[in-house]
């Protein structure tokens, strides 16, 4: 599966099945004042280097807002995308 290493004074596992993968749907955090918390849907452009992803956001624009946010983000700011659940059935409320 992977292995611990410490990065920046955190210790991180290292995947070496590398789940995330261009064109993977991800979530991506941020540091930022006022977004601490918060995530936000987008792709993988490219994998950069271990640990590191080019992602363009889903819903984010740039400055001149022509075109999504691409931003280099490291591995401890991204998941990927929960899973789908099927719901089968109908459920009633109050029944």
């Amino acid at each position: 599966m992977g292995s611990d290493e410490l990065r920046d004074g955190v210790i991180v596992e290292v995947r070496s099945d590398n789940v995330i993968k261009e064109g993977t749907l991800v979530e991506v955090s941020s540091d930022e004042d006022g977004l601490n918390g918060a995530w936000f849907s987008g792709v993988v452009v490219e994998v950069l280097s271990e640990g590191k992803y080019l992602v363009e956001y889903s819903s984010l624009r740039a400055d001149d807002d022509q075109m999504f946010l691409r931003e280099e983000i490291g591995a401890l700011h991204i998941r990927p995308n929960p899973p789908k659940i099927a719901v089968s059935g109908r459920f009633k409320v109050r029944s």
